[in-house]
Order: structure tokens, then sequence, then C-alpha cells
């Protein structure tokens, strides 16, 4: 063979098999995961996450910005950068369950991670493979843990629309229009994490369903058992909204399967009683596992045995995402209850709006023509305007007795329920077509709610937002309803929508980089050090500042101040309050335990806000009640005798006094 004929038969291999690379990216938008999960590979092996753990009083230095490539962290979101993070770091250092402290219980079921049953390590894979930690390095296993109930929320709604009967491209929009909702963004991911894990397993489910309906049993055997792991977590997370978000996601997807032709009645519904007993096996197992966190979230009086009645939410929060920038660059004011930005973040809730004005006519021709098709899109819309209902409409006090709904504050369900419409209207838009003429009518009513939401933001709560972001707002709201309702099937439209969607919460969250002083400041290597020992002897640390409480907690180190997010070790508390006066302070979940060093004798407890239980006491009285404790820190320093002062650790410009107990007194 000649020199020409060898190149020319490298050149003729390479063309087949880069044809054959082209026809198998282009088969249902493959090219489309590929760049996803290239994207996600690159954000976890550089140890990139959105976390606020780079605010300002968790940095090592004064102004510092160690580890922020671009933003700023919110201040607000304590309840990530003070509970969750350092709660997941806490497992990868003690290779087992965090070090909360003694005071609370464990979390297992809000944090999804096990107690130490093998059940519940299934079941929670997530919160498993922390204890990867020590061959995987931390930054990049935190980062894997943060994106993967994105990574799997985006890469399976595609899917899920294609195994539904709809096109793929509308999933692709609904994700990333999901993805980007200013609910999503200032409440550090958690409408998105319920869902992820919850999506997998309808898709594993239908995914199943479909070998069985082919004949392959054995091939359909793997995909069940991947479904029942990952539906027995749906009751985690946050409760509330993994309840709104995830159980309609396998109520669709079980009615797909029933209503499916393709295979007999008694192998659809032997298919999906094997995988339910499954997976109510493995949620009973889960939920034994968790039982004490469960029992003792089940006992306070805050959550607990919160039951609220309806109250309407204002228009502006309900409607008002499409000015989530603004917002965010804006004062707040106190009006309408409002007090705190997180508290304005909601979904797009104007999707129902655009689904109403698509429904009429062309709906009713379709449903006429596949309505085992659209019967699940049905449901879905029904069990969207139920919430919507209970998030907008007042229905006395009498509603305070409603089981469920009760517990679910009205304003929680306003800020999710716009992606159950945003479920909705991708799925329709998927088989309706509209004209030019109705697609514009469509986006003049988007933009018109859009600019009368941003209106009243700025009259109301936002005084210093800008007129031009109202109306830039409405306008590119209606803009991007627009481009769904006309050309919701195109790649260049879903890149637009998704773009400008993401805009609006561009400057919510930080872009970091590893994990700030949680692991590179000197209280990390202080409490690093120590923290083996410290939990060898049952001994316990305290100190009346939350940037140490959060630095022992994702060390390891056990410490009396810190989160307590399930509910409290009565047993402990009564330790310090023997006659349960203060009950009413220390008996509550998804709150954070704060000491308050004094000179006067005694130990008082009380709650100083809804969700900080504040400690009053004299170290001295303090380890009277509670021997365990053996060390004690201060930013001040402290006078009584019975400490003495072993080491002072520099933080910022404040230096942190660490004391031990003088036994001799």
């Amino acid at each position: 063979m000649t020199e020409s004929s060898r190149t020319g038969a490298t050149r003729s291999t390479f063309r087949k098999w880069s044809t054959r690379a082209v026809v198998w990216l282009s088969v249902n938008d493959r090219w489309a995961h590929v760049l996803l999960f290239a994207v996600f590979a690159a954000l976890v092996l550089t140890g990139t996450t959105t976390s606020n753990l780079t605010q300002d009083y968790l940095q090592q230095t004064t102004g510092g910005r160690d580890g922020i490539l671009a933003g700023n962290a919110q201040e607000i979101r304590w309840d990530e950068y003070l509970g969750g993070t350092p709660t997941f770091l806490s497992i990868m250092s003690t290779n087992g369950l965090p070090s909360f402290p003694p005071l609370a219980e464990q979390a297992g079921l809000a944090m999804r991670y096990s107690e130490g049953g093998p059940v519940g390590a299934l079941v929670f894979f997530d919160g498993t493979i922390l204890r990867l930690a020590g061959i995987i390095p931390d930054a990049i296993l935190f980062s894997l843990h943060w994106w993967l109930p994105t990574i799997l929320f985006l890469a399976c709604m595609p899917i899920w629309f294609r195994q539904l009967g709809f096109n793929s491209r509308l999933g692709w929009l609904a994700g990333l229009l999901i993805a980007a909702s200013p609910a999503v963004a200032w409440w550090s991911l958690q409408p998105v994490n319920v869902m992820g894990f919850t999506l997998a397993g309808c898709v594993a489910l239908l995914a199943g369903y479909r070998r069985i309906a082919a004949g392959r049993i054995w091939r359909a055997l793997p995909f069940g058992i991947v479904a029942a792991i990952l539906l027995a977590g749906i009751p985690s997370a946050y409760l509330l909204w993994s309840l709104l978000l995830g159980v309609p996601l396998l109520i669709v997807s079980a009615l797909r399967i029933l209503l499916d032709r393709e295979a007999r009645p008694r192998i659809r519904w032997g298919y999906l009683v094997g995988v339910g007993l499954l997976t109510v096996v493995l949620m009973i197992g889960m939920l034994a596992d968790v039982r004490d966190g469960l029992v003792a979230m089940g006992n306070t009086l805050y959550p607990g045995d919160r039951r609220l009645p309806s109250a309407p939410t204002i228009f502006e929060m309900l409607f008002g995402a499409p000015s989530a920038l603004a917002v965010d660059r804006g004062e707040l004011t106190s009006f309408g209850g409002m007090t705190n930005k997180s508290e304005l973040a909601a979904s797009w809730t104007v999707a129902f709006v655009m689904v109403a004005l698509l429904v009429t006519g062309a709906l009713v021709r379709l449903v006429k023509r596949e309505w085992r098709l659209w019967l699940p899109v049905g449901v879905l819309l029904g069990w969207g305007l139920v919430w919507l209902a209970w998030a907008s409409l007042a229905f006395g006090d009498a509603s305070a007795r409603l089981p469920i709904f009760s517990q679910m504050p009205s304003q929680r369900a306003a800020q999710v329920v716009g992606i159950i419409g945003v479920l909705v209207l991708c799925l329709m838009l998927s088989r309706i077509r509209t004209s030019t003429a109705r697609a514009a009518g469509i986006a003049v009513v988007v933009a018109a709610i859009g600019l009368y939401a941003g209106s009243l933001l700025q009259r109301f709560i936002i005084p210093d937002m800008s007129t031009a972001a109202v109306w830039i707002a409405g306008i590119l709201s209606g803009a991007a309803a627009f481009l769904m309702v006309r050309w919701g099937d195109k790649v260049w439209a879903i890149a637009i929508v998704a773009l400008l969607a993401a805009g609006s919460t561009a400057t919510v969250n930080p872009i970091t980089v590893g994990l700030g002083g949680y692991r590179d400041s000197d209280p990390a290597r202080y409490f690093a050090a120590a923290a083996d020992d410290v939990r060898a002897a049952g001994e316990v640390w305290a100190s009346d500042f939350r940037a140490m409480d959060a630095i022992m907690l994702a060390n390891g180190l056990p410490s009396l101040s810190g989160p307590q997010p399930s509910g409290p070790r009565a047993e402990q508390w009564e330790r310090l309050d023997p006659s349960g006066a203060a009950e009413e302070a220390w008996n509550r979940g998804g709150s954070r335990i704060r000491i308050v060093w004094t000179e006067e004798p005694g130990v008082e407890v009380e709650a100083t806000n809804y969700n900080v239980i504040t400690i009053t006491a004299n170290p001295c009285s303090l380890r009277e009640s509670y021997p365990e404790l053996t060390t004690v820190m201060s930013r001040d320093e402290l006078p009584q005798g019975c400490l003495v002062e072993r080491d002072v650790i520099q933080w910022k410009d404040t230096p942190v006094h660490v004391y031990e107990f003088d036994d001799a007194e």
C-alpha cells in the first residue's frame, strides 16, 4: 500500500467515525447532555459552587474575598452557610455523623444522610458519598454533593418529557427555566434539590416499564430497583416542598404507565405494584434509620405543631419574579411582612396565566384525540391550581385544621408553585402550535403582569428600584413569553429564554471556589487538630461567636453552640432547664443555638428570634450543669476564676480567647 493510499484510508476512517459521532450526538439532542455533563464536570473538578460559605464574617481577613470568583455572598442564607454546608463538611471530617451540639438531635431526614442504618445509607447515597473524604479532595467532594441533584434534574427533565410522549426540547426549556428561577437562586437550590432525585426516580421507573412492556424483564429489573431507591427518598430534605414538587412527578409518571396500551393491564399494574412495594419497604427502612430526628421534629413547637390558615400572598410577590435582579440590588422595606429578600423570591407563577391563555380552543381538540396523553398533564395542572389557590385565596380560620395544607405556609407554597406551572406550560407548548399574532397577545399580557408586579414592588417594598428596571423586567418577560410560545422547540429560542431567566438572578449568589475558612484558616486547623481527641473523650466545647460555631461543626468538633435543624434532645436541654420553664424557647427545629457569656451566675434560655435559641450563661454555671464542657471561647477576655486561658486564635482583627476549666478551682 502506497503512502497516499494509507493517508486516504485514514481520512476515510476519520470521516466515517466523525459522521457516526455527529449522528449519535444529534439523536434526541444528545449533544446537549454531553455539554451539560462537561460543564458540571468542570465545576466539580475545580471545586466550584454557589455556596455562600465565603460570607464576610467567615473570611479569615477583614474585607477578604478569598475563594470568590464573582458576586457576593448573601448574609440572609445563614441556614445554608451556617447549617447545611458545615453539616456536610462535618460528615466528611468525622467519616460518620455530623458533630451537632449534644443538645440537638440528628437531622438525617432533613439533610439526607444516614444516621447509622444500611437502608438510610442506600437511599441517601448522596450523603453517603461524603464519607469518601480522604480519598477524594474535600473541595471536589463538596462540589459533587452540591451539584448532584441539579445535574440529575437538568439531565432527566428532557428524558421525562420524551417518556411522557412530549417534545424533549421543551423539557430542556422547562428545566432551565426552573433552575434559573428566583426561588431556586435565593433558597440555595432547595426546590431543584427536592425534585432532582424524584425526577431521576421517575425516569428510571418509566425506563423500566418500557423494557417490561417489550418483554425484557431482566433488563427492567435494575431500572425498577434504582427507581425504588430514588423514590424512597421523597419524604426528605424540606418536607413541605418535597410534597408539593416531588409527589406530582410520581403521580404523573404512574398515570403514564397505567394509561399505556402497549402492555396488558396485568403487566402495568404488576410492574407498578412491584416497584411500589420495594419503594415502601425502603422508605420504611429509611424512616426507621432517621427515627430519632423525625420524632424530635414532630414533637417540636416549631415547626412540628405549626398550624396556619391560608393567607393570600401579595400580588407583587406572586408575580414579581421578572424583577428579581432589581430586588437584589435594592433596599428592602418591611411592608407586607417581608423581613428579607428571600421571602420575596418566587418562581414563574405567570406560567399559569400563559396556560389559561393557551388552553382555549386548541387543548379541547387535542384532548378529544389524545386523552390518554393529556390526562396526566391535566392532573398536574389540577395539583398546581390547588396549591395556587392555597397561596393566593383566603379560606378562613377553619383552614388551619386542614391536614397537610395547614403546615404549608401560603407564602412557602407561593414561592414554588410556579414550578408546576412551568412544567404544565412546557408540556402544552410541545403539542400546541400558535400563530405569531396569538403569541404576541400572550406576550403583551405577560409583560403587563410583570410591569404591574414590578411597579408594586417599587411602590411598597423596594422604593429605590429604578423605574427603568421595572420596565425592562416587564418587557423582557413579555419577550421571553413570545419566544416560548412561538418557537419554544428551537434551540436558539431556548438559549435566549434561559439566558434572560438566568439574568434575573445573576447577582444573587457568588461563584465560589474551594471551602474558604472552613478548611483554610487558623481556627479550622486548630479545631481539626483537636476534634478526634475531643470526640473520643466525649467532651464538648462552646463559643459566643457563630463563625467559630460553624467552623467547629465543619471540622467535626462537638460544641454546645451551633445548629439545631430537626429538633432538640429534650433530656439534654433539661440539664440546662430542669423546670422546663424555657421549653417554648428550646423545643424547636430549624434553629441555631447561640451562647452569650455573662458574669452573673446561672443559665438562662430564651428564644430571641423565631429561629435563634439563646443561652445566656456564666461559663462556670454552664460547666456545673454540663460537666462535659471542657473548653470555651470568647471574643472578649473572660474574668471568671474557673477559667484558665490556654490559647489565642486570630480571626480577622479580633483575637479569640480559648479557655479551659481550672479543675482545681
